[in-house]
């Protein structure tokens, strides 16, 4: 017997959040979302980006520390087709404005 494993990023999460929906996969401060609960989330972001004009293969620019919304945003942006552009938190207004500019994100979503 063969197992097909998931060969996308999206697709760890849609078989994880079907093997194991109501086990933990996000613990941060006060906040606990199950494996069900993270990709639904994830579905309603990826609308939300479709909604906006987002179209595969575009790229998005992430601007957020490590919280539960990095993972949502990522996800997102996986799960319609699009790139993530990770961008550092850390760096300053010109070095964000110098890669932005290089990356070709089409849109930013920040916290």
């Amino acid at each position: 017997m063969t197992t097909t494993l998931p060969t996308t990023f999206t697709a760890m999460l849609r078989d994880a959040a079907e093997r194991w929906p109501e086990r933990p996969s996000v613990v941060f401060e006060d906040t606990m979302m199950t494996f069900r609960e993270l990709d639904s989330a994830v579905d309603a972001w990826a609308r939300a980006l479709i909604a906006s004009g987002i179209r595969p293969g575009e790229r998005v620019a992430v601007l957020a520390s490590n919280r539960p919304e990095w993972l949502l945003a990522s996800f997102a942006v996986a799960r319609i087709g699009g790139v993530v552009v990770a961008l550092n938190t850390w760096h300053k207004l010109d070095e964000l404005e110098a890669t932005l500019r290089r990356s070709g994100a089409v849109s930013l979503l920040a916290t």
